[in-house]
């Protein structure tokens, strides 16, 4: 029986994207009207940013950008409004929402990709980076990634304390071993397959 390859979707994670929760987080809500600038930043070097508005009393977030052409290196000024809805919580406040521009679906999190405006992920057909990894990734990717382990061994401080360890050591240590036997299990059942 063949494998079948196919090409890889573009993921979330390549793209850039505005999120509701972290406009909250910065206080855009808290008044009727907030301006400022958004930046995305790949090794502590800028890789885009984008002028952002929000009305609350209108309902909108106002976007204002620069957008260039990779094939012809063409730029165009974008400027357009995506509408901010939201809803009531169960204990009290409220959750904001974008709505899509294309489809009007709620969403917390829009993306840009290629010549697109900001849209969610299934108007841009987006995924996810671990759907498009092989079986082996997908089994040792829902433990931990070794990327993952690597930053939480750097985090530690303090392994022990009075002698005891403390409990972000004993989390990286049941985190490794997870990682370690999710390799152990993966590698079984691939040379099973061969």
């Amino acid at each position: 029986m063949g494998r079948y390859y196919y090409d890889k979707k573009v993921t979330v994670e390549d793209c850039k994207g505005i999120s509701v929760f972290f406009l909250k987080k910065h206080g855009y809500f808290s008044n009727f009207y907030r301006s400022g600038t958004l930046r995305w930043l790949r090794n502590s070097e800028e890789t885009g940013n984008i002028g952002i508005s929000i009305d609350a009393d209108n309902q909108y977030l106002r976007v204002e950008y620069i957008s260039t052409d990779r094939e012809t290196g063409e730029k165009r000024e974008k400027d357009y409004k995506i509408r901010v809805t939201s809803t009531s919580c169960h204990f009290g406040g409220y959750r904001y929402w974008f709505s899509c521009y294309f489809c009007n679906k709620r969403v917390g999190k829009l993306f840009i990709y290629g010549k697109n405006d900001f849209a969610c992920r299934h108007c841009l057909d987006l995924s996810y980076k671990i759907r498009n990894a092989g079986g082996f990734e997908r089994m040792v990717g829902k433990i931990a990634n070794a990327d993952e382990l690597d930053e939480m061994r750097e985090n530690l401080r303090i392994k022990y304390y009075r002698g005891k360890p403390t409990k972000r050591f004993q989390n990286y240590l049941k985190k490794s071993d997870e990682f370690k036997k999710a390799i152990v299990l993966a590698e079984r059942s691939l040379s099973e397959l061969w």
